[in-house]
């Protein structure tokens, strides 16, 4: 019922503190081919991030999942 800075309501309120650490690993890889390939992270207390389940849609809803399914190479 929240609503995010531009006035929508909030559909799903979970954190992902994996996907969190992701995105920070990213930052400091960079992109592309001047990228570093890889980010060693040291001491992190992930805690206790219980409901991790709600995190994942169904196949129904989740539209990136469907089109990597149907997705092909032609190479």
């Amino acid at each position: 019922g929240e609503l995010d800075r531009d006035g929508h309501e909030l559909g799903v309120t979970v954190q992902s503190a994996l996907d969190e650490l992701a995105a920070a690993a990213n930052l400091v890889t960079g992109e592309g081919a001047g990228g570093t390939p890889a980010v060693v992270v040291r001491d992190w207390d992930f805690g206790n991030h219980e409901g991790s389940d709600e995190l994942f849609r169904s196949v129904e809803s989740d539209f990136v999942r469907q089109s990597l399914r149907e997705w092909r190479f032609d190479g």
